[in-house]
């Protein structure tokens, strides 16, 4: 799925692109933020971002990326 078509999800109207992560164990509501990290909660697993893209923006590394975010546990993404 790296680079194309690549995957994608929106949270409050803007798109993002996961350049790269890795499964995690933790479960929840699909779509669900999981924790502080921004552990995204998926079918059966969930999913821990290490690197992606805000549209328009350039490729962070997720602690650079979560400097400007704001965001809570609990939160659903599209």
């Amino acid at each position: 799925m790296n680079p194309n078509p690549g995957a994608w999800f929106e949270y409050k109207k803007v798109r993002y692109k996961i350049w790269q992560a890795m499964l995690f164990e933790k479960k929840g509501t699909v779509g669900t933020i999981l924790d502080n990290n921004f552990t995204i909660a998926c079918k059966d697993q969930s999913i821990k971002i290490i690197e992606i893209q805000k549209e328009g923006k350039t490729r962070l590394l997720l602690k650079d990326f979560l400097l400007g975010m704001n965001y809570k546990v609990g939160d659903v993404i599209n």
